[in-house]
């Protein structure tokens, strides 16, 4: 019965993060078995029922808060160390020749002989799903613990759950081989792609542990059931008050996890494209040049930079004197490697206090990949040279951020990438910002344009969760990285959180520590541990020592939720600090004719504005778009509005005379606080319709409801209401996707190039600016502000 109890619980918190309400329903049957347990020996033994449930619940409390801290070393762990386990695949492969597999072992890759060739498998924490054996321990641990036995018999009993715990990874591993060449059998070895995706599911390594675990539960409960008169009667005392001992432990994990917000600084933003040919910047983004090169760029990412500051591109090699009027320095993709020179002044720009930005994409080609990792491996962190694909959807992966925002996602409800690489945290201090979980990582292909692998799945290939933005404190310098330089190019840079994650990582790096910031948290580490080991050897009996585990365990809990706290109410944007105009498309994320939570919209093209939305960089503008949905962020809208530099305009696209609801309720929201209006009505929304919705929502008085109505004979009306520029497009579907040439790399003919200035000069009118004008310089980096 225990084992059941243990196993209920294994299996809640294994499934915590993707299905809670199943995680409850089991951890709530492992409390109702442990209470039948405690009831046999409570009458038994004659106990009192009050004892009875102390006992159940305290037992359950600290089971709990050991699980979830495994749980969370766990997911880190699987982050950092993706590749085979030292010893593991010499000793997977001795048990597949002990069972008659064909398997041979080489340098921690098991390679097995089939009538498809020889398959690579590798024994990493992932693939052997080492999630659900740490747990068991964990939680095995506890139970000899809090039965009170001495703990030479704690450490003992343990170790017997370590080797039959041992035993059943090994024993998993072998029924997974094993059920993967029996599915083989099924589809034939001429398949291109062999039934392997089953086993990467975490669900089904929960299955077959639990299969097993099941099979070997006499001997995991004998091992657990200590006999009454083994056990310890008496806890002990404290060798100091409880609380106390919290507060202490409490005040060094505050001491680890605690980063001051640091000293903000007023130098320039240096972009280095000497090292790189992909990406360039310094052609703007404009009204004349087109196709796939005018947009698969950074053109727009310098521009949005300099509306906040000084910034300067870097055309030769790094100096001395070009790091000292900088603040951050950005490096992206490097084709060319940098010198041992330029990257010793690097580190020793950082460790000045320097900020430095490292983006990286799903590609090694010309070794950018490998050029990067020069620069990053001081700085805790490398980017793997592949690419992640999600394991159900190709192409495609998507992350809702919580609401409690780090200093990265200030402003962010969700965040869509585009085939990111993978970054490998190497050191213990290195921050990890964004991952993407249920994903697996291939390596690039060179023989397409792209550079994508076929997404086709392999035993051998990584899978899980992945760091995909890390960040590191250096000296008194900071170091963000990231990993999919392709959705800041001008195509995708619009899209939802793109334009807040690179100005909240700016306003990170533009930021320097003091001097004593890593030694204080380091020194607040082996206090913490130190103190642990004290309490632990000044308090010998094992109730005690689980007690103290726990409150730890607490202590480091409340420290980190502490400062998250914080960090979230400190969260803000850099101010503006020149004009700009700046049109947010009205949209909610789940709508399919805008596509922000999918690859791409499934819409009809006719139904489609990524274009239109894209081509307003073009005119000097930022697009981007105001989320609709309940409880989404638009503070970076709230923000450039509220800033007296930037003008705002809200566009509304109402395709079908039912979204005409949408606009009544946007009258209320976005609308009434915009001064500037884009409204595009299709074909099928009559001026009846529209200008009886206008007249109920307020948005136009009655002289400029009659300007309004012209709009649909002259397709356009420009009208001034309330304090507004409002304007009204009839017929939008004229710029739609399917006229504007379906895609951004569209080198348009004559009549697309009349239908674009057509588009262009609606963004004029809005903004009543001079067409082809761009904006002017920029002045040095801006304070913080809300």
């Amino acid at each position: 019965m225990r084992a059941l109890s243990l196993l209920a619980k294994v299996c809640a918190a294994a499934l915590w993060s993707g299905r809670p309400g199943t995680s409850v329903i089991l951890w709530l049957v492992g409390g109702v078995l442990d209470g039948w347990l405690a009831w046999r020996e409570t009458s038994a033994a004659g106990r009192r029922w009050a004892t009875l449930l102390r006992d159940v619940l305290g037992f359950n409390l600290s089971a709990l808060v050991v699980a979830m801290a495994v749980r969370g070393a766990c997911e880190y762990a699987a982050v950092r160390w993706k590749e085979g386990l030292p010893g593991v695949g010499m000793a997977l492969a001795a048990a597949a020749h002990a069972v008659g597999l064909p398997v041979s072992e080489r340098a921690g890759e098991l390679y097995l002989t089939t009538m498809a060739g020889a398959l690579r498998f590798t024994g990493s924490l992932d693939h052997l799903g080492a999630m659900i054996p740490a747990l068991t321990m964990a939680l095995s641990g506890v139970v000899l613990l809090w039965q009170g036995v001495n703990l030479k018999q704690v450490f003992r009993r343990l170790a017997g759950v370590t080797g039959l715990v041992a035993v059943v990874v090994i024993g998993q591993w072998l029924l997974a081989t094993g059920l993967f060449l029996a599915l083989c059998d099924q589809v034939g070895y001429e398949t291109e792609e062999l039934p392997v995706a089953p086993f990467f599911k975490p669900e089904t390594a929960l299955v077959l542990y639990a299969f097993l675990f099941l099979a070997v539960a006499p001997l995991w409960a004998a091992l657990l059931g200590v006999p009454r008169s083994e056990r310890t009667v008496a806890a002990g005392r404290w060798v100091m008050h409880p609380v106390l001992a919290t507060s202490g432990l409490l005040l060094l994990g505050l001491g680890v996890c605690w980063r001051p917000e640091g000293r903000l600084k007023d130098g320039e933003v240096l972009i280095n494209t000497f090292h790189t040919e992909w990406s360039r910047t310094d052609r703007p983004y404009d009204r004349d040049w087109y196709g796939a090169d005018s947009g698969y760029n950074y053109a727009v990412l310098k521009r949005w930079y300099r509306l906040f500051g000084n910034v300067r591109e870097l055309q030769a090699r790094i100096t001395a004197a070009d790091l000292e009027r900088a603040s951050v320095l950005i490096i992206y993709l490097p084709n060319q490697p940098l010198s041992e020179e330029e990257r010793r002044l690097v580190v020793e720009f950082v460790r000045r206090g320097g900020g430095l930005l490292l983006i990286g994409d799903h590609t090694n080609v010309f070794g950018s990949a490998s050029h990067l990792n020069e620069i990053a491996e001081p700085f805790g962190f490398r980017f793997r040279d592949d690419v992640l694909f999600d394991l159900d959807r190709d192409f495609f992966q998507l992350i809702d951020l919580p609401g409690w925002h780090s200093a990265f996602t200030h402003g962010m409800t969700f965040f869509k990438f585009r085939g990111p690489a993978s970054i490998q945290p190497t050191s213990l201090f290195t921050r990890v910002g964004l991952t993407v979980g249920h994903s697996k990582s291939l390596r690039a292909i060179y023989s397409v344009n792209n550079f994508y692998p076929p997404p086709r799945d392999h035993p051998k290939m990584m899978t899980g969760t992945f760091a995909v933005a890390v960040s590191s404190h250096f000296g008194r310098g900071r170091v963000a990285a990231f990993a999919d330089s392709t959705i800041f190019s001008n195509f995708e840079i619009f899209y939802p959180g793109k334009y807040e994650y690179l100005l909240n990582t700016l306003h990170w790096l533009n930021h320097e520590d003091d001097t004593l910031g890593a030694f204080r948290q380091r020194t607040s580490l082996l206090g913490l541990l130190g103190f642990l080991a004290f309490l632990l050897a000044r308090m010998r009996q094992p109730r005690r020592w689980l007690e103290v585990i726990a409150l730890t365990l607490v202590a480091w809990g409340g420290a980190r939720l502490v400062v998250a706290g914080i960090e979230h109410h400190r969260g803000r944007f850099p101010e503006p600090v020149r004009p700009a105009q700046a049109l947010f498309f009205a949209a909610g994320s789940e709508d399919p004719a805008w596509g922000l939570r999918t690859f791409s919209s499934e819409a009809d093209y006719h139904d489609r504005f990524e274009v239109f939305t894209q081509w307003v960089l073009r005119t000097g503008a930022f697009s981007g778009f105001h989320l609709l949905d309940e409880g989404a962020s638009n503070l970076l809208y709230e923000h450039l509005r509220r800033s007296g530099q930037v003008q705002t305009a809200v566009a509304v696209v109402v395709r079908q005379p039912e979204e005409l609801g949408r606009l009544r309720a946007l009258a209320n929201g976005p609308l009434k606080g915009s001064s500037r209006v884009l409204l595009m009505f299709a074909s099928g929304v009559s001026w009846e319709m529209a200008g009886k919705t206008l007249r109920e929502t307020g948005l136009l008085d009655d002289p400029a409801l009659v300007s309004a109505g012209q709009a649909w004979p002259n397709r356009e009306a420009l009208v001034e209401s309330n304090g507004r520029r409002i304007l009204v497009v009839a017929d939008a579907a004229r710029f739609s996707d399917q006229a504007m040439g379906f895609s951004e790399k569209v080198v348009p003919t004559p009549a697309q190039r009349a239908l674009f200035d057509e588009a262009f000069r609606l963004v004029d009118r809005l903004f009543d600016a001079t067409p082809g004008t761009m904006q002017p310089g920029a002045a040095a980096l801006s304070g913080a502000g809300r």
